[in-house]
């Protein structure tokens, strides 16, 4: 398979890197910037502390509720969940809502109370659904986090690290109805059975003044102080910044950001359509087919160093005509450092039509030509 592989060397024409910028000093007494597609660590600091992260703890809980829920579900919301200490979208006794609304309100407003109503929806209890938010951290390696709550109430053994937190946020941003309600800057979603709205605004400033922000969520109580987990996206490059405890969070985490992408670079390794390689096949009109990449593939360099990059084929075996233009033949896997970072599926650049079926005297005419070949009479 080697004869298809094509090295990484030859995507990389030009290459070009800004001197980075110098760490910045931040108000945070812990912090973190990550680059997703690797998790890959651009700034740390005190990263690994156990801290309480106040509502970004809503995070996992919309994580765990995309999860284990559908989100066009419509539920009732449970008694636990009226009245509910702290920030609230004033859910009511008895009100049917949509799990989707509930993640809204949860996101944007914060609402403790949507938080605690998914809980009890897809677990039963906010203390059953903390041990499924547990064992998802744990799956997905945050390993120095305890989940008590869903909503992020400060409770003695309810902790995070910043480490953990930015692993979580980069895992959640793969799913795409997460990704798109935190990006949410404002929006309406129902109110029981009042003739309007609730309307909501997202508490996350940075989807305004910062270039590229997709997200993802405030916290803040007395004992934990300011948390925020912000991602932005630039360049084909997403970033993510986590900061707890962090009274200047806003300056902080738009100067971590900025200090991440003078790091960073994109890589181009291949477009959408760019030729890959020619495979055989059999049984069709030419004995090979053109194959193109469908998606673009590419990986982020960290101070202009890329080592330990590779790309990876799979074919279908015994490819046989006839074969459709686009069709699937295999798929591409780019990897970095041994992490998976991009796949894209590689197609036929071209339709390959079985030969035209013969007529039964041209098969006819065929046969006697092969007999008289293979016994010769003189």
């Amino acid at each position: 398979m080697y004869k298809y592989i094509l090295p990484i060397v030859s995507f990389i024409l030009f290459w070009c890197s800004a001197e980075c910028f110098a760490a910045p000093n931040v108000s945070a007494r812990s912090a973190i910037v990550i680059e997703n597609s690797t998790g890959r660590v651009l700034y740390e600091k005190n990263a690994h502390e156990r801290m309480p992260m106040a509502s970004t703890t809503k995070i996992m809980t919309a994580i765990c509720a995309l999860e284990n829920s559908q989100p066009d579900t419509l539920i009732t919301v449970n008694d636990a969940a009226v009245g509910i200490e702290g920030s609230s979208i004033y859910l009511a006794k008895d009100e049917k809502i949509t799990i989707r609304d509930l993640l809204y309100g949860m996101m944007l407003s914060s609402g403790n109370d949507a938080a605690t109503a998914l809980a009890c929806e897809v677990s039963g209890s906010v203390e059953e659904f903390a041990k499924l938010m547990n064992k998802t951290a744990k799956n997905i390696g945050a390993n120095s986090t305890n989940f008590v709550n869903a909503c992020g109430l400060y409770e003695d053994e309810h902790y995070t690290t910043a480490s953990d937190l930015a692993l979580i946020t980069a895992y959640g941003l793969k799913n795409p109805v997460f990704a798109e309600i935190v990006s949410t800057y404002q929006t309406k979603i129902s109110n029981g059975t009042k003739d309007y709205p609730r309307a909501l605004k997202n508490h996350n400033r940075l989807l305004r003044q910062y270039d590229g922000c997709i997200g993802v969520k405030t916290g803040y109580t007395k004992k934990c102080g300011r948390c925020l987990v912000s991602s932005a996206f630039r360049d084909g490059i997403t970033l993510t910044c986590v900061t707890l405890s962090a009274p200047d969070d806003w300056n902080d985490h738009t100067a971590l950001l900025d200090y991440g992408f003078s790091r960073c670079a994109w890589v181009n390794v291949a477009d959408e359509d760019d030729y890959c390689t020619s495979i055989k096949l059999s049984g069709g009109t030419q004995g090979e087919v053109a194959v193109n990449f469908k998606d673009p593939l590419g990986f982020v360099s960290i101070d202009g160093v890329h080592d330990d990059v590779s790309v990876s084929y799979d074919f279908m075996p015994k490819l046989k005509a006839p074969l459709s233009q686009g069709q699937s033949v295999g798929a591409a896997s780019l990897y970095v450092s041994g992490t998976l970072c991009a796949k894209s599926e590689l197609i036929c650049a071209q339709s390959v039509p079985l030969p035209p079926k013969k007529s039964y005297g041209e098969l006819l005419a065929h046969n006697i030509k092969s007999f008289f070949a293979l016994y010769s009479f003189s």
